[in-house]
């Protein structure tokens, strides 16, 4: 996989991409797909990145982009989050080559679901071919009861593979209570009040509420480790 890795950075000018005539696509990247660095985790210091999906804006995205160019935007921004690990790891002294991605799907609508599907399947294989082990965890959260069951399927195989594995786990607004206490636990720096989650979200209590884990297998107790 390096080998190949390797021979697909070269081919697509991984490292001009920042220098290539066009800066154009970083800066229209960056309106319509506005995403937002949480900082890391006061536990583990795994950084944080969060993209709510009522701020993308799909409709320009097709209008000024093509896919080439959407793709290229997403290599971009997963080479910032590399550059970022190496970042964090030399300022701290604790290694880094991870982070947790979070969508917040709050208000989505039944057309935006599809589009932030597209867009998911249209960059996704690239982060499972060429950075595979970016992600510690992809979480979902927010996502409407009526999704829950059908997102899995649009979001392609890739996604289901990244379920199987318990990378990505799509999360609403109900579920068990020790489910919430070991995602925040966990995941997120021991659950305080400082963690960039719970400030995102305006405190631990609104975590609780609002950000749980739906996705689970049946042994998942609260000794269990998301």
């Amino acid at each position: 996989m390096y080998v190949e890795t390797v021979r697909w950075r070269r081919e697509s000018f991984v490292e001009e991409l920042f220098n290539v005539p066009a800066p154009y696509i970083k800066e229209l990247g960056d309106a319509i797909y506005p995403e937002h660095y949480l900082g890391t985790s006061d536990k583990s210091g795994l950084p944080f990145y969060l993209i709510r999906v009522r701020e993308q804006n799909y409709s320009q995205a097709n209008k000024r982009l093509s896919v080439e160019h959407i793709r290229q935007y997403h290599v971009m921004r997963l080479e910032e989050k590399e550059r970022n690990l190496r970042e964090i790891t030399l300022n701290t002294g604790q290694w880094q080559d991870e982070i947790i991605q979070i969508f917040d799907l709050k208000g989505i609508n039944p057309f935006s679901v599809k589009e932030f599907a597209n867009w998911f399947k249209a960059t996704v294989d690239i982060d499972a071919n060429y950075y595979p082990v970016l992600y510690h965890k992809i979480l979902m959260v927010n996502t409407p009861l009526i999704f829950k069951s059908s997102l899995p399927s649009l979001l392609g195989i890739i996604a289901k593979n990244w379920i199987d594995r318990r990378v990505l786990h799509i999360l609403g607004s109900t579920s068990k209570a020790e489910y919430k206490q070991l995602l925040l636990h966990h995941s997120f720096g021991g659950g305080g009040e400082n963690t960039p989650l719970t400030k995102a979200y305006g405190g631990k209590k609104e975590v609780l509420k609002q950000v749980v884990v739906v996705i689970a297998p049946p042994s998942f107790s609260s000794s269990s480790s998301l």
